[in-house]
């Protein structure tokens, strides 16, 4: 536990805690002049119109910047949109189109066709090859 502080005599209270004296004299007042007092500029309340004009472009400007931003975004957004729909039309049609091109070339309607138009298997067949030019005739038999 502290001990409570004690009170000091005023005998013992040191010279730097006494009240200051007086000045032994008071100052000169200053000599009156012809001249008018200088206008002190006052201290100005509010915006300065510049910086009003500044600002207001420049909040013009983000805000313009972000709108366009916005509509390239949503721009790419509908032509991604579109390309992905061209995209699964082609593969839709590329799948039927793989089909036909299997059926067509399948050998049973080959050979149903050739029926229908009178022709006939050939009883000897011959394969010739023909040699590639500027090729060795060793890399394909």
């Amino acid at each position: 536990m502290s001990v409570p502080a004690r009170r000091l005599e005023p005998s013992s209270v040191p010279a730097i805690f006494e009240p200051a004296a007086p000045p032994a004299r008071t100052p000169a007042a200053r000599p009156p002049t012809d001249l008018p007092p200088r206008s002190r500029r006052r201290a100005r309340r509010g915006f300065h119109p510049t910086f009003i004009v500044f600002a207001s472009c420049v909040i013009v400007a983000l805000v313009l910047g972000v709108v366009a931003m916005n509509a390239l975004f949503a721009q790419t957004a509908f032509a991604v949109h579109t390309m992905q729909t061209r995209v699964t039309d082609l593969a839709e049609q590329h799948d039927v189109l793989a089909t036909d091109a299997a059926r067509l070339s399948s050998p049973s309607r080959i050979a149903t066709w050739a029926e229908r138009y009178r022709m006939v298997l050939p009883d000897d067949v011959v394969i010739l090859r023909v040699p590639r030019s500027g090729r060795s005739s060793s890399v394909h038999p």
